[in-house]
């Protein structure tokens, strides 16, 4: 039974599902490829069963991805990453380069990166010598707010029974100020510390302080507990919502009138949206962070995030705000490569181009202590995953997917998708 393309995720949803599905439903629209969608915890199964000349897979944000592309590269199936992190931070490339990928192997046949100056890092940091088979086709995930259609106020207000709130403040939180992740910064942790003190202190004062504003508190995908993060102890609050992985970002940000933050890339997609945003730094923002942070006016104390709030429902708007409009505008251009909605398309040619080079589907089997481990460890999940001793380590990566994965919700957003650029490439004459 096999397949053209296979793409495995982690969750069902989300920002990898997002960066990678206009790619994968242009290639089904356009050249009519067999495309299975699946999750990353059954990839033995799913590889066998489907035999993909091509995988799609996440490498750098898990050390689970990279032993599944190292089993796909011995079944002979070319392996394709499109870049989930894709705004580099020079000082960090390395760590957005390799990742979870500890070896500094180079796994993919082809390696999609959003732009040109995160590429220019790669050159000095990396070399191109180790992995020429890099393209910049800009940034896929970035290219929906071309086509889609987004929750509104009122579904949300009503989905959560809030209806007595007519304003909603969205924020999301910063995955730097977790644990795991405030190693990344060295120099830089206790400054990251004591700023995730003052910025709660702040979201505190400001939630108590306007109790008819619906605060929507965003949770980053790769935080856990948010007793970790900056929203520690706002749960409490009547006025707040947390949201984990229950809704799609795009959806959280076109429902606020306002989005704001200490730090985080979603202020971005906040403007695509026509969204107005401000940052919260209390201690200032002079710390190793994206460009993204310049299109928007900071600030650092209860005051002022208040003298912001006030101005917006006031006005309509942010005159700091407005002043960097311009500013905004070549951002997007360097971050994403391209606003016009197309990114996908690059990328899904490159992936053409891959697979004519490529046109036999891989027919070999490969047994070793990858297949036989995941081979057991599914089939003893799948049949008792609560014996005693055994849901601890052995299923603690099993177990993890509970919540994150569901092959329904997977397909409803592949037919999403699937309607709105088979409208889309109607109105570009890209099909009849």
């Amino acid at each position: 039974m096999a397949c053209d393309i296979m793409h495995l995720s982690f969750s069902s949803s989300g920002r990898d599902v997002d960066i990678v599905e206009p790619v994968l439903s242009y290639l089904e629209i356009k050249y009519k490829l067999n495309i299975v969608r699946g999750c990353v915890r059954d990839f033995v199964y799913m590889l066998e069963k489907y035999q993909p000349k091509a995988l799609i897979c996440g490498i750098k944000g898990s050390d689970y991805n990279v032993k599944i592309v190292k089993y796909a590269k011995k079944l002979g199936i070319k392996v394709v990453e499109y870049e989930g992190e894709g705004d580099y931070i020079e000082s960090w490339t390395e760590q957005f380069y390799w990742g979870w990928n500890k070896k500094h192997e180079i796994l993919a046949d082809l390696e999609m990166m959003w732009n040109y100056r995160s590429f220019s890092y790669v050159l000095k940091y990396i070399g191109n010598s180790r992995n020429p088979n890099i393209s910049i086709p800009g940034a896929a995930g970035f290219d929906r707010y071309k086509f889609m259609n987004f929750m509104d106020k009122e579904d949300f207000l009503r989905k959560y029974s809030c209806g007595e709130y007519k304003r909603i403040v969205g924020i999301p939180s910063w995955w730097g100020f977790s644990p795991e992740c405030i190693t990344y910064f060295c120099e830089e942790a206790s400054f990251h510390e004591e700023a995730k003190k003052m910025m709660n202190d702040v979201l505190r004062n400001i939630i108590k302080n306007n109790e008819d504003i619906l605060f929507v508190l965003k949770v980053h995908p790769a935080v856990k507990d948010i007793s970790m993060v900056e929203f520690y102890g706002l749960e409490k609050y009547r006025n707040t919502i947390i949201i984990y992985d229950e809704e799609n970002i795009a959806d959280i940000i076109n429902v606020s009138d306002l989005w704001i933050g200490y730090e985080s890339t979603t202020f971005m997609e906040a403007w695509l949206l026509g969204k107005e945003a401000f940052y919260i730094n209390p201690k200032g923002g002079d710390f190793d962070r994206s460009t993204i942070f310049t299109g928007s006016p900071i600030a650092k104390s209860t005051n002022e995030v208040q003298c912001y709030i006030d101005e917006f429902y006031a006005n309509g708007f942010i005159k700091d705000f407005e002043a960097l409009k311009e500013k905004r505008s070549k951002i997007c251009a360097d971050i994403i490569g391209s606003d016009d909605g197309l990114n996908h398309i690059r990328a899904g040619e490159y992936v053409i181009k891959l697979l004519k080079n490529s046109n036999k589907y891989p027919s070999k089997r490969y047994i070793g202590k990858t297949y036989i481990k995941e081979k057991i460890k599914t089939m003893l999940y799948k049949i008792c995953p609560d014996i005693i001793g055994l849901k601890g380590r052995l299923f603690e990566f099993h177990s993890s997917f509970e919540n994150k994965y569901s092959t329904i919700e997977r397909e409803q957003i592949h037919i999403c998708y699937k309607r709105a650029l088979t409208d889309f490439y109607k109105k570009l004459g890209i099909i009849k």
